[in-house]
């Protein structure tokens, strides 16, 4: 009797799957082989491409994993539809059991120079060309779905080309490439939920950023659900496992105050000039920032930018230590961190003063300039290269070119309503779009949202898609948009 491969652990999963309901087989006729005695159908071999990068890849909320191949999508009852080796017709899942479909290479993936970014209140990041901003609406034109009209109540922040250049890293969309703690028990200690990094219990996460510019600027969101913040983030790092264990430089945040530290690989660690506050009101504790850390190597620079604030200089006599390009955070107290937006680019020397466009709680529309000036007002129109800016003082026109960042005032921003069959689709490339799913199929997605209003997408213009992107169960509601909160309120952290 021949000898029969099967895929036994795929197999296993399927066949309890299918036992409690969760999967149903759609009906079509075998193709698969049978045994010697020709009456038991043969699992089929997973052919030899089934691990590498031209697959698709399937994950379930519970962990479990499946390659093969999206045949189509859509939102009610047993929707989703998946081909894979393992069975003899595709199955059709619920939506509510999918985590992520990570799609292979696709040979017409989309390949452009965005000439801006565009971030909105819900997080999406958009690139394409900015053609014109009047009145309520922003026109971006983009390569993957046309020309997009965003609602201006729902934008939150843009990067013209002189911003976006030299980015060379955005996220987190995903885990890959983060390293946790260095012991089995610290592997648990930190999640993905949302877009941001999550800590479960102490324990330090980390990643090298492979193209880090001797001149840089990293910029992160960072809060805790404690009474304060209490984080280490090092930079900069040869070593990943640990903060301090190695060459690199670490700020530590502690209460009401912070210090930078200098670490190298012969053990010494020393403090870089004074305590900084963390906080222009000296007895009200932190607990949550927008951070931008600036780094020269070649001038031994280091800068620091809390909420808007530029907080503290620093010059190392000594240079920088060794030529790590790590990023780490360590929470050092049993309390929940949430830390997203996490943004490295090039940098041009220019430290922001007296506050920049990426304060998260002004109230008025602001401009960083490509000089480190910055301007507050009223975004009054956006065409012909060049940003209509009311001031105090004066109407102003600016060109685009001279502009890195514009961020939005808080007065009047919406938030688009959260729907149970929301996805979030993740360009090749970087950015993400979230929106409420109609059909998928024939390479293509399709579905609404209160930013843009009705889209397609081709597939071959996405990384992946993400399920259930929402931290809480979403019902849909007839109620009006959400608006933005405001106040100085913590990211939400489920408890």
């Amino acid at each position: 009797m021949k000898r029969v491969l099967l895929q036994v652990a795929a197999t296993a999963v399927l066949t309890a799957r299918l036992a409690q309901g969760e999967i149903r087989v759609l009906a079509e006729r075998s193709e698969m082989p049978v045994d010697a005695g020709g009456s038991k159908p043969v699992a089929a071999k997973t052919p030899a491409s089934a691990t590498d990068v031209d697959t698709d890849i399937l994950t379930f909320l519970n962990g479990d994993r499946m390659h093969g191949s999206l045949v189509s999508a859509e939102p009610e009852g047993f929707g989703f539809k998946w081909k894979s080796s393992v069975m003899a017709s595709p199955a059709a899942f619920s939506l509510a059991q999918l985590d992520r479909a990570r799609f292979g290479r696709r040979s017409a993936a989309v390949a452009s120079t965005p000439q801006c970014q565009v971030r909105l209140s819900n997080d999406d990041t958009l690139r394409g060309e900015l053609v014109a901003l009047e009145g309520e609406a922003m026109v971006l034109r983009t390569s993957y779905a046309g020309d997009l009209s965003l609602r201006r109540a729902m934008i939150s922040q843009i990067w013209p080309g002189k911003g976006l250049a030299g980015v060379v890293y955005e996220g987190p969309e995903d885990m890959e490439g983060w390293v946790v703690g260095n012991n089995a028990r610290a592997r648990d200690s930190w999640a993905l939920k949302d877009g941001y990094l999550i800590s479960l219990s102490p324990a330090s996460i980390g990643r090298n950023i492979a193209e880090l510019p001797d001149a840089a600027e990293i910029q992160f969101e960072l809060s805790t659900s404690g009474p304060y913040l209490q984080m280490n983030v090092g930079f900069c790092a040869e070593n990943l496992q640990a903060v301090g264990g190695g060459n690199m430089y670490f700020l530590q945040f502690g209460g009401r105050a912070g210090y930078l530290y200098r670490c190298t690989n012969n053990g010494n660690s020393r403090r870089l000039g004074q305590n900084f506050q963390l906080s222009s009101e000296r007895n009200t504790p932190v607990r949550k920032a927008t951070v931008r850390i600036f780094l020269n190597r070649s001038k031994n620079q280091i800068a620091l930018v809390l909420n808007g604030q530029l907080i503290q200089q620093w010059t190392d006599p000594d240079g920088f230590p060794g030529a790590g390009k790590g990023l780490i955070f360590h929470c050092q107290d049993g309390m929940r961190y949430k830390i997203g937006n996490i943004r490295v680019a090039a940098w041009d020397g220019r430290i922001p003063q007296g506050g920049d466009a990426g304060d998260s709680v002004a109230s008025t529309d602001t401009m960083l300039l490509a000089n480190g000036d910055k301007i507050s007002g009223k975004v009054t129109a956006i065409k012909g290269g060049a940003v209509k800016f009311e001031t105090s003082y004066a109407p102003l026109d600016v060109p685009m070119d001279r502009i890195t960042e514009i961020s939005f005032g808080k007065e009047g921003r919406q938030k688009a309503r959260l729907n149970k069959n929301d996805v979030q689709c993740q360009f090749t490339g970087g950015g993400t779009l979230t929106f409420d799913l109609i059909t998928l199929d024939n390479g293509q997605i399709s579905g609404k949202s209160e930013n843009f209003g009705d889209i397609t997408l081709a597939l071959s213009a996405l990384e992946g898609i993400r399920f259930n992107p929402w931290s809480r169960p979403i019902e849909d509601s007839n109620e009006g948009l959400q608006a933005e909160p405001d106040g100085d309120g913590i990211f939400e952290i489920d408890e």
